[in-house]
């Protein structure tokens, strides 16, 4: 597996960029080429404007689920500010949607741990978006299947391959979704090559 190459994320609004710095958080990743066409949703989140109504990722997910085109994100800081309590990064393409949600907080001395955290998850996050990409310009994502990953640190991580008419019940509880997805899309890549 090698790492995403620097240049594959896309730029962020100007706005995204300096909330996450004012935090002293990673900027999240968005595959390059995409345009997300991220608008402001409120002070502290951007979305594109094909981004479902509701406030829940089973909602997002679901609407991913009935609906993957057209690519489409959601970016922002619930509860800015002294009462900052999760950082989230929503990413649907049609065939891949990653929804991510990572406690953030400076209070009690849990600011250093928490951007490690939230650090991780961008890292790998964009990790899966390269390879997934990848593997579908080597012709080796399954065909009629898409990927589902939910890492929300209020509930759990979960993922699965799903195909049509699969719903959010069909998701596996694993916290070490990224990995098991990143190895399987490996396998993938691997087994196209073969």
């Amino acid at each position: 597996m090698m790492l995403a190459p620097a240049t594959f994320a896309t730029a962020l609004p100007p706005d995204v960029a300096v909330l996450f710095r004012a935090e002293e958080l990673p900027t999240p990743v968005l595959p390059r080429g995409v345009d997300f066409d991220l608008q402001p949703e409120g002070p502290f989140a951007w979305a594109s404007p094909t981004w479902p109504a509701g406030d829940t990722l089973q909602e997002w997910a679901q609407d991913w689920l009935e609906r993957p085109d057209p690519p489409r994100a959601w970016i922002g800081l619930t509860g800015h500010g002294l009462q900052s309590t999760a950082v989230r990064v929503c990413i649907a393409t049609p065939s891949l949607a990653i929804f991510i949600v990572r406690r953030w907080t400076e209070a009690l001395d849990q600011g250093p741990i928490l951007r490690r955290r939230i650090e991780g998850a961008f890292g790998l996050s964009a990790q899966l978006l390269h390879d997934a990409s990848e593997a579908q310009r080597a012709q080796a994502w399954p065909a009629n299947q898409r990927l589902l990953l939910i890492d929300d640190d209020f509930d759990s991580q979960r993922w699965a391959w799903l195909a049509p008419g699969e719903g959010l019940d069909a998701l596996q509880v694993d916290a070490m979704a990224y990995i098991s997805a990143l190895a399987d899309i490996d396998a993938l890549r691997s087994a196209a090559v073969a």
